[in-house]
């Protein structure tokens, strides 16, 4: 019935609020949950293409970072800052845009981040390396996903400034 002084139930929340304050605790899962709230204010005011657009900019980055590490390096891989580019590549070139050229650049910035390397670190940036080339070939870029600058400010000092 107890265990040192607890319930099951208490143990089991508490395993979830550690799980959840592990979770929180990396700045790549916040940066997700943040650009994932925008996505989704942003949704109803859009075509079903503008979210294919973007969740097939996250697969397309996830799913080749996931074959490059695991099939090149033999890494296992839970691909969080991939999932960040392939939003940012697909959040930021247009969606009217041919698919073809979301590929290309969501699969630039992970080769970019895994094979253009300087003693085991990525040199740039991948989502802007990606969207860098882009310009170079004048591919249209703007920002599509919801811009609530009081969203963007609060959940950006919360990032910034985490309350220990």
């Amino acid at each position: 019935m107890t265990m040192e002084g607890c319930n099951c139930s208490e143990t089991k929340v508490y395993k979830i609020c550690n799980g959840v304050r592990k979770f929180l605790s990396d700045k790549r899962n916040q940066l997700i949950i943040l650009l994932s709230v925008l996505f989704l204010v942003k949704l109803p005011q859009e075509s079903p293409r503008f979210s294919l657009w973007v969740l097939g900019g996250i697969f397309i980055a996830a799913s080749s970072d996931f074959i490059i590490k695991r099939f090149l390096f033999h890494q296992r891989v839970k691909p969080r800052s991939a999932i960040i580019s392939g939003f940012i590549v697909a959040g930021i070139i247009d969606y009217h845009q041919s698919w073809y050229f979301l590929f290309i650049f969501s699969l630039l910035a992970i080769i970019s981040k895994n094979i253009v390397r300087y003693k085991e670190r990525h040199i740039f940036n991948p989502a802007n390396f990606a969207l860098f080339t882009a310009t170079l070939f004048k591919i249209p870029l703007t920002w599509n996903i919801e811009s609530n600058i009081y969203l963007i400010i609060a959940l950006g000092i919360y990032i910034a400034y985490p309350a220990d």
